[in-house]
């Protein structure tokens, strides 16, 4: 059974559905649009695929190395966003659609995950999610990118693969 659990700040609640994604196109451009330094509010992202105690362990594993993360570069934290049991090859995923709906809100400057993993495993997907940063000017941060924002990128294989952007 599908699970998802979300803590929001009350003042980015809006009743409005979840805005359609735009179409994708193979010239979707992924460049950062913030210095690292102007990324102040981030939509916290974690997710697994297991379910039971596993889930629960690699979800607390996320959480902690995500929060020190937060505490160090001083974000404020919109939402924590959990998809727990969930695959990585689809957009249909409960916390990923609060997660995308918030960020094109425009109040919110980035998404934070642990790993590129934890967003997108497909081609498909990794698409979609630049599109739709393209249109909505968010960020992308990852540890795996030393907290810098990233570029979706497709490699020769067709899988996701993050990529720190230069200033």
């Amino acid at each position: 059974m599908a699970r998802s659990s979300t803590d929001t700040a009350p003042s980015l609640r809006d009743t409005q559905p979840f805005p359609p994604l735009p179409a994708t196109d193979a010239d979707v451009s992924t460049s950062a649009r913030r210095n690292p330094a102007q990324i102040r509010t981030v939509v916290v992202y974690l997710r697994t695929a297991n379910a039971g105690a596993d889930g629960r362990h690699i979800l607390q594993r996320q959480r902690a190395e995500l929060q020190g993360e937060i505490d160090f570069q001083g974000y404020t934290v919109a939402a924590w966003i959990e998809d727990r049991h969930q695959s990585a090859t689809t957009l249909d995923r409960p916390g990923l659609r609060e997660a995308l709906r918030l960020l094109a809100s425009g109040y919110v400057d980035a998404l934070i995950c642990t790993d590129i993993g934890r967003l997108t495993r497909s081609a498909e997907v990794t698409l979609q999610l630049a599109a739709h940063m393209d249109a909505h000017g968010w960020d992308l941060l990852t540890l795996e990118t030393g907290g810098e924002p990233t570029a979706l990128d497709l490699d020769r294989r067709g899988s996701a693969a993050a990529s720190p952007q230069s200033a």
